[in-house]
C-alpha cells in the first residue's frame, strides 16, 4: 500500500511480484466497490437534493443582469385596489390590450386563463379582437396529467384561440418543491405538441434543435435576482401612465404578481424572500431562450457514470505519484479543481455536472488510502520495535507491554504520551524560569522567550541586537554584528535598562545539536544560544545606597565637626577669640545640626529598609500632624505658615494608602527645610489639590508616574510646599534631583548664598524614598532669589473618587 524507494534485489523478485499482485487485486476491489457504491448513491433522493442545493448556490455566485428587452406588467395589489376584486371582466382585459397596442411592443405574453366563456359573450369577442391587433401574442392552455395518465388539455375560448398563439405554462418542480426546469414541448393524449409559452414569443429559429424532442427538459438559469426585471402595474397601462416609447420593441409579459392570486412558486432565487410570481419565471425562461442560456443535463448514462467515477480514479493515481506528506494537500486540490470544473461547465458551457457523488468518491478514496497507510505505518513501527527488542533485549518502559498482542496502538500511544509530557515539561520549565531568558539562533534571530522576558521587555523584535539596543539606548552593537566572536563579546555585557528601571548582565550558554533525522527542528551541528538576563538592580541599588551613606558620613556629618575644631582653634588666639556666649551658640548650632543630620540618616535608613504598613488614612490627619510639628519652628523664625481653607477641606475628602508615620515624617522634613531656609517675615504655603490624569496634559509636565508603579493611576493628590527663600541655581537643582546632594554645599557657599540647598540632602532623599514607596513621585522647581516649590504626588483611593462624585 505504501510507496517504497530503491531497487528490488533479485532474491526478492518473487516477493515483489506477490506484493504487486496483492496491490493490484486490493485496489481493483476498492475501485469496483467504490464505483458500485457511488453509482447507487447518485440515484438516491438525499444525493439528488444535495446536488440541487449545490446547483442553487453556484447559480447565486454568478448573478447576471436582467434582459432590458423584457418588461413584466403585473396584476399586483395596487391594481386590485384600483380595479376591484379578481377576476376582472374580459372587457377590462380588452381595454387593457387596446391601450397596450399603442405602445407598439414586439410581442406579448398574456398569462391569464380564459377557459370558460364569459357571462357576456360580447366580452369574449372583444378580447379576441383586441388580441388580434398584435403580430405576436401568446396565451396559455391548461395541461393536466394524473398519475401517469396521458395529459389532458383544456383550450381557451374560441375567440382567444383564433387570435393568439397557444402554449403550455407547466413548470416542473423537483422533489424538494423548487422549480429549476421546464419542458420545452409537452404532448397531450391526442398527440398534439404544445410548446412552452415563451417560445412562441421568440420564434422557432432561436432555439436549439435538441430541445424540440417531446417532453425534453431544460434547466432555467435563475441567476437574475428576484425583482430585477422591469415591472409595471397593470393599471398604469390601462390608465396610460407609462411614457409613450417605453415599451416599444420590447417583450411584454402580463400576469399575476399579487400574493393572493396564488400564482407563486419557489425557485433557487426566492430564498428568504419567499416565492416568485409565475410571470417572473416566464421572464427567466424568455431571457434564457433569447440569450441561449439554457442549461443542459448529462443525458447519456455513460457520461453520468464517468462523472461519478473519474474524480476518485484520478485521485488514486495521484496518490501513487505524490509523496505521503502531500496526500491531504492532493485531496484538497482535487476537490477544489473538481468543483471549479463543475462551476466552469455550469457558468460557461451551460452544462450541469452533479458533483456530490464525485465529492463522496474523493472523500472515501482519501479515507481508505489513509486507513491503509496507517495500517502499514503501525505494522512498520511494530516490526521496528520487535527488531529493537531482539537486538537490545529490553525497551524503555513506555514501550514495554506485558501482552504483545496489545502493543498496537496502546503502547505506541503511551510512548507518544510520555514524549509529549517530556516536551511539555521542558517547555514549561523554560517559560516559568525565575529569570528572563531568550533563545536565539546562531545568526541572532530570536526563537523564543520565556514568560518573564515577555512581561518585562514586551519583545516584538526579530533579532537579538535590536532587543538589546532597545533595552539600553546607549548601546551600539553594529560592530558586533557579523563578528565571528560576537557571542563571546556579549558574555557578561551589562545593560542599563533605564526605561525599565533595572540593570541586567548577560549570561550566555550555547547548545550544539548533534546528528538528527531529517525533519527535526535543528540541523546537525546547528548552535542555539540561551541568553539569561541576570537582574542586577538589587545589587546596584545596594551599591548606590552604600555610596550615598558614605557621602553623607564623610560630608554632612564631617563638616560640622571640622567647623567645631576650627572654632576651638580660633578660640585659643586672642585676636580671633569670640565672646563666650557667641562661641557656645556656634558650638550649639553645629552640634544640633549634626544631631539633626543623624536623625535624618536614621529616618532614611528606616524608609529604605522598613516593611511599610499601608492603611487607608485620611490625608487631613497627616496635614494636621505636619502643621502641628512645624508651627513652633515657623513662629520662632517669624515665618507665616499658610494653608488655605479650600486645601484643608480637600484634605478631609482625600484618602490615601499610606504608612502614616513615614509619610508624616517625609512631609515634616520637606516643610521643615522650607521654614529653615526661608527669610523672616516671608510665607510658606501648604497647598492641597486633586488632579485627574487627563487634566495633567495642560500642566507644565506630564504626570510623573514612577517606573515602579504597577498601573497608570487615574486620580492623584498633589501637595505643594512653596517658600519665598533664596532658591537654588539650575546646577544645584539638577544635582538635587539626580541625587548628587553631597555637592550642594560647595556650590552654595561658593556663591555666598545662604545654605537653602545645603542639607536638603538626607531629608530630601528620605522624603523622595517614602513618596516613591507609596507609588507617588516628588518634583522640585526653584528660581534663584525667589524661592522653591516642592510638589508631592500621591495616588488617591477609590473612596476619594466616589466622594467627589
Amino acid at each position: 500500500m505504501m510507496r517504497t524507494d530503491g531497487a528490488v534485489k533479485p532474491a526478492n523478485t518473487s516477493h515483489s511480484k506477490r506484493f504487486l499482485q496483492h496491490f493490484l487485486m486490493e485496489w481493483g476491489v476498492v475501485l469496483l466497490s467504490l464505483t458500485v457504491v457511488l453509482i447507487t448513491l447518485s440515484k438516491t433522493d438525499i444525493v439528488g437534493m444535495t446536488n440541487n442545493y449545490t446547483y442553487d448556490r453556484l447559480l447565486t455566485f454568478s448573478e447576471r443582469e436582467a434582459d432590458p428587452r423584457i418588461v413584466i406588467v403585473g396584476i399586483d395589489d395596487s391594481s386590485l385596489r384600483m380595479l376591484g376584486i379578481w377576476p376582472w371582466s374580459r372587457q377590462t382585459h380588452a381595454d387593457f390590450l387596446h391601450q397596450l397596442k399603442q405602445y407598439e411592443p414586439k410581442a406579448v405574453l398574456f398569462d391569464v386563463l380564459t377557459l370558460e366563456p364569459s357571462v357576456n359573450p360580447l366580452d369574449d369577442v372583444q378580447l379576441g379582437e383586441a388580441m388580434g391587433q398584435f403580430d405576436r401574442i401568446a396565451a396559455p392552455v391548461l395541461l393536466i396529467s394524473y398519475a401517469g395518465e396521458p395529459t389532458d388539455v383544456t383550450m381557451p375560448v374560441d375567440s382567444v384561440a383564433r387570435h393568439a398563439l397557444l402554449g403550455h405554462i407547466v413548470q416542473n418542480p423537483d422533489p424538494d418543491g423548487v422549480v429549476r426546469q421546464t419542458a420545452f414541448n409537452i404532448k397531450d393524449k391526442n398527440g398534439t405538441s404544445w410548446p412552452v409559452l415563451t417560445r412562441l414569443l421568440t420564434g422557432n429559429d432561436d432555439v436549439n434543435d435538441e430541445l424540440d424532442e417531446p417532453d425534453a427538459l431544460f434547466r432555467i438559469p435563475f441567476n437574475v435576482p428576484k425583482g430585477r426585471y422591469t415591472t409595471l402595474p397593470y393599471w398604469s397601462i390601462l390608465n396610460h401612465q407609462v411614457p409613450a416609447n417605453f415599451l416599444q420593441g420590447k417583450y411584454v409579459l402580463v400576469g399575476a404578481t399579487a400574493q393572493g392570486l396564488g400564482d407563486q412558486r419557489v425557485t433557487p432565487v426566492s430564498g428568504e424572500k419567499g416565492t416568485v410570481a409565475g410571470i417572473e419565471i416566464h421572464a427567466n425562461i424568455l431571457d434564457t431562450l433569447l440569450n441561449h442560456l439554457q442549461i443542459h443535463d448529462l443525458n447519456q448514462p455513460w457520461l453520468q457514470q464517468l462523472n461519478v467515477v473519474s474524480p476518485f480514479v484520478v485521485l488514486m493515481l495521484l496518490f501513487l505519484w505524490v509523496g505521503e506528506r502531500f496526500y491531504l494537500l492532493t485531496f484538497i486540490l482535487c476537490v477544489t479543481l473538481y468543483m471549479s470544473f463543475v462551476a466552469y461547465m455550469l457558468w460557461v458551457q451551460r452544462m450541469w455536472l452533479p458533483p456530490v457523488s464525485g465529492i463522496i468518491g474523493l472523500s472515501l478514496t482519501y479515507l481508505v488510502w489513509s486507513w491503509r497507510r496507517s495500517i502499514v505505518v503501525l505494522a512498520y513501527v511494530d516490526s521496528g520495535l520487535k527488531n529493537a527488542q531482539n537486538h537490545l533485549g529490553t525497551l524503555p518502559h513506555f514501550f514495554s507491554t506485558p501482552e504483545r498482542s496489545h502493543f498496537l496502538p496502546r503502547s505506541l500511544e503511551q510512548g507518544m504520551s510520555q514524549i509529549n509530557q517530556l516536551y511539555q515539561f521542558t517547555g514549561d520549565s523554560l517559560m516559568h524560569l525565575p529569570t528572563s531568558l531568550v533563545v536565539a539562533s546562531s545568526d541572532g534571530k530570536i526563537l523564543m522567550s520565556n514568560q518573564m522576558a515577555l512581561d518585562l521587555f514586551r519583545i516584538n523584535e526579530t533579532y537579538l541586537d535590536d532587543l538589546l539596543e532597545r533595552i539600553d539606548s546607549n548601546l551600539d552593537l553594529s560592530e558586533f554584528v557579523g563578528s565571528p566572536h560576537c557571542w563571546e563579546l556579549l558574555q557578561g555585557l551589562e545593560l542599563n535598562g533605564a526605561q525599565h528601571g533595572q540593570f541586567f548582565q548577560l549570561h550566555l550558554t550555547n547548545v550544539v545539536f548533534g546528528n538528527h533525522d531529517r525533519g527535526q527542528t535543528f540541523d546537525s551541528g546547528e548552535t542555539i544560544w540561551l541568553i539569561n538576563f541576570m537582574n542586577l538592580s538589587a545589587e546596584r541599588q545596594a551599591q548606590q545606597q552604600r555610596a550615598e551613606l558614605l557621602e553623607f558620613l564623610s560630608h554632612d556629618l564631617r563638616t560640622p565637626q571640622v567647623s567645631i575644631l576650627s572654632l576651638l582653634e580660633l578660640q585659643q588666639h586672642q585676636a580671633t577669640r569670640l565672646s563666650e556666649q557667641e562661641f557656645f551658640e556656634r558650638i550649639s548650632n553645629k552640634v544640633h545640626h549634626t544631631l539633626g543630620w543623624a536623625n535624618d540618616l536614621v529616618h532614611l535608613s528606616k524608609a529604605r529598609s522598613s516593611q511599610y504598613r499601608f492603611n487607608e488614612i485620611n490625608f487631613a490627619n497627616v496635614v494636621d500632624e505636619v502643621i502641628e510639628q512645624i508651627w513652633p519652628q515657623a513662629q520662632a523664625k517669624g515665618i507665616h505658615l499658610l494653608i488655605n481653607e479650600y486645601g484643608r477641606a480637600l484634605a478631609e475628602q482625600s484618602w490615601v494608602q499610606a504608612d502614616g508615620a513615614l509619610l508624616t515624617r517625609a512631609l515634616i522634613n520637606l516643610l521643615s527645610n522650607a521654614v529653615r531656609y526661608s527669610v523672616s517675615d516671608t510665607t510658606v504655603e501648604f497647598v492641597v489639590e486633586h488632579h485627574h490624569r487627563e487634566e495633567l496634559n495642560d500642566i507644565h509636565r506630564k504626570i510623573p508616574i514612577p517606573v515602579t508603579s504597577p498601573t497608570r493611576i487615574e486620580n492623584w493628590l498633589t501637595c505643594h510646599i512653596i517658600d519665598q527663600g533664596q532658591g537654588m541655581t539650575d546646577v544645584q537643582l539638577g544635582r538635587l534631583q539626580t541625587g548628587e546632594t553631597h555637592q550642594l554645599d560647595g556650590q552654595s557657599n561658593a556663591g555666598n548664598i545662604p545654605d537653602a540647598a545645603q542639607s536638603l540632602g538626607i531629608g530630601f532623599v528620605m522624603a523622595r524614598t517614602v513618596v516613591e514607596r507609596h507609588g507617588g513621585w516628588l518634583d522640585v522647581s526653584s528660581e534663584l532669589g525667589k524661592g522653591t516649590q516642592i510638589t508631592v504626588w500621591l495616588p488617591l483611593c477609590e473612596e476619594t473618587v466616589e466622594s467627589m462624585h
